[in-house]
């Protein structure tokens, strides 16, 4: 039943996906190195560089890194506060944005599903635009499969942003990808994204993204 359920879930996805895909406007490309120190079973720390590259994977035209710790409160709950410096392209310069971060996760797990839910709320320091509040939340639908002795997880998510200087959602993120643990410290994720986003009107894009995260 489980496995009937996680095909008919993974057959949604892609069904959903698909045209999603063929009405986006550009391809892109996101890279994200993630490294993780866990100090004992209640803090743990997150440090990580994002890159993106744009026009069909030919424009790097952002970069960034967080640093963010975080606390387990109860088995299924974790609170961190954190911070982003992202470099953007724009137009012959590049603009900088600092970012505070205070993410509240909650999991649930209904072996073998796992179900987290992240609610992250963010100040963002702008150039040339007044400082903004957003709260961003992504839903995660995850479930281990097992392979011989490897453990691979599928998984789909979707992140929704609400901009409380506009007053209304102006992006969204659908994704479908695969995790992959190689060696003992190390877990490689690919993943297609499915990114809309809202400036006067809607306009949509791919992504196909790497994570690669060592725990150390």
């Amino acid at each position: 039943m489980n496995s009937c359920l996680w095909r008919l879930l993974t057959t949604m996805a892609v069904l959903a996906l698909a045209p999603m895909a063929r009405a986006s406007d550009d391809w892109q490309y996101w890279n994200l190195l993630a490294l993780k120190h866990e100090f004992n079973d209640k803090v743990a720390l997150d440090i990580a560089s994002l890159q993106k590259w744009q026009d069909d994977v030919s424009d790097l035209f952002l970069y960034s890194g967080f640093i963010l710790p975080t606390v387990r409160l109860t088995e299924n709950v974790s609170l961190g506060t954190g911070y982003w410096l992202e470099r953007k392209e724009a137009g012959d310069s590049w603009t900088t944005e600092n970012r505070l971060l205070f993410p509240l996760t909650v999991g649930w797990t209904a072996k073998p599903w796992l179900l987290q839910l992240r609610n992250q709320l963010e100040y963002r320091d702008l150039e040339d635009d007044q400082d903004r509040w957003r709260i961003r939340e992504r839903i995660t639908v995850k479930r281990p499969v097992h392979i011989g002795e490897l453990t691979v997880t599928p998984f789909v998510s979707e992140e929704v942003f609400y901009d409380f200087t506009v007053e209304q959602t102006n992006q969204n993120r659908v994704a479908a990808g695969l995790s992959v643990p190689w060696r003992e410290h190390m877990t490689l994720t690919v993943f297609y994204m499915n990114k809309t986003e809202r400036d006067g009107d809607w306009s949509s894009v791919n992504v196909l993204g790497t994570e690669v995260a060592f725990r150390f």
